[in-house]
Formats: C-alpha cells, sequence, structure tokens
C-alpha cells in the first residue's frame, strides 16, 4: 500500500503601506512544492527581501511591510 503525495501550493499575501501616500496594497508570492509552508518560514527564508515594492498609485518605491497572510489550495 501506498501513499499519494499531494501537491499543496501556497500563496503568500504581502500587505504594503506605500510610505509617500499612505494606500496599501497587497502583493502575492506563490509558495511551491518545497517551499515555505507557513509564514515565519517564509520570513526565515529570506525571500520577502528579494520582492520588489512599486507603489500603484504614486509609483513610488518605498513601502512598509503591514502583514502577511497565507492561503493554501491544499
Amino acid at each position: 500500500m501506498g501513499f499519494a503525495l499531494e501537491e499543496c501550493n501556497r500563496v503568500f499575501a504581502l500587505h504594503v503601506r506605500c510610505v509617500n501616500c499612505i494606500r496599501e496594497s497587497v502583493k502575492e508570492i506563490f509558495g511551491g512544492q518545497g517551499g515555505p509552508s507557513d509564514v515565519d518560514e517564509l520570513i526565515e527564508s529570506g525571500l520577502i527581501e528579494q520582492v520588489r515594492f512599486e507603489c500603484v498609485h504614486c509609483e513610488s518605491a518605498i513601502g512598509q511591510l503591514v502583514a502577511i497572510t497565507c492561503e493554501s489550495d491544499c
């Protein structure tokens, strides 16, 4: 008897507030198989540091991370 491994795709939503116009936006990170499984692992992995931010309203490149939410397709 074998076990089928279910492929699980995690979607992390970064909630970022623009420092210039104070509007919030959401940027999604898709974690594939073998990627971070929860928010703590995402923070420790350093993937957030590689995400570039540009405000869609005022085009400022400076944003403040205010929240991270996780949705999974498992």
